[in-house]
């Protein structure tokens, strides 16, 4: 017997392979190394202006001046404070505080006076200034009583009847302020001083015509308003106008002196 060769049967089973079988595409988008626009945002940027403050409501601290201690010495090379403001009615004044004003008239060494024009023919003569204790002073003291005797020839025998009225005007010889001069500033009175009645402020009366004299008192120290703001040693001036008030004739004459107020 001879071999005879038989076919095989097809296998119906596939043979494996070891190719890779087609790759289903793939429907995720691939990674991209572009760019994407970033969504706007909806919040506002912050502008680089200022912004409105908040009212502040703490007050701010006052710095109170300390007391001064005068056994300390000052240091000249420390930074100075600056002195609370004093209103003018409560300034305080000075000793020598117009020492650049050269006193006018001679005041330095004596009593200055003149007449002034008037409408009656009496005469000025001659005037001294006397403290309480009949002692002719120099300068006066405006804080004391203090006595004017006065000589004149009075030929209409004004101021004999001891009707008739006075007025007193002070003056100061100072400078307004460092760049103008010297000269002579009224004091106000605020009419204390205005058309009093002569016999009850001040004059000896009845005035004794035949002599010619004239005494007049005058104290200031009464009049601490206004006395406390007058300069110490400097010239002062002094008018005094006396009115007859029967013939209406008046009489003026001024003094300047050095005085006191301390």
């Amino acid at each position: 017997e001879h071999p005879t060769y038989r076919p095989e049967e097809p296998s119906t089973e596939r043979p494996h392979h070891h190719t890779r079988g087609p790759v289903e595409p793939s429907t995720e988008q691939p990674e991209h190394p572009t760019y994407r626009p970033e969504e706007p945002s909806t919040e506002q940027p912050e502008s680089p202006t200022n912004k409105p403050l908040e009212p502040i409501t703490e007050e701010p601290a006052v710095q109170t001046a300390k007391p001064v201690d005068p056994n300390v010495p000052v240091n000249p090379n420390l930074p100075q404070t600056d002195e609370p403001k004093i209103l003018p009615s409560e300034a305080p004044t000075p000793d020598n505080a117009d020492v650049d004003c050269i006193a006018p008239n001679g005041t330095e060494f004596g009593l200055t006076w003149w007449q002034r024009s008037g409408s009656s023919r009496a005469r000025f003569n001659d005037v001294s200034v006397s403290g309480t204790n009949g002692v002719q002073m120099y300068p006066i003291h405006l804080n004391e009583p203090m006595t004017f005797k006065i000589a004149l020839k009075n030929k209409d025998d004004l101021f004999a009847h001891g009707f008739f009225r006075q007025t007193i005007r002070i003056s100061q010889f100072v400078e307004h302020s460092r760049s103008s001069p010297c000269s002579w500033v009224e004091v106000p009175t605020h009419g204390v001083l205005d058309n009093m009645a002569a016999c009850v402020n001040g004059f000896h009366c009845p005035v004794q015509v035949r002599k010619g004299q004239l005494t007049l008192d005058v104290d200031f120290s009464q009049h601490t308003h206004w006395l406390r703001t007058l300069r110490n040693d400097v010239p002062y001036q002094f008018e005094i106008l006396m009115t007859d008030m029967i013939s209406n004739q008046y009489f003026s004459f001024v003094v300047q002196s050095r005085a006191l107020t301390k």
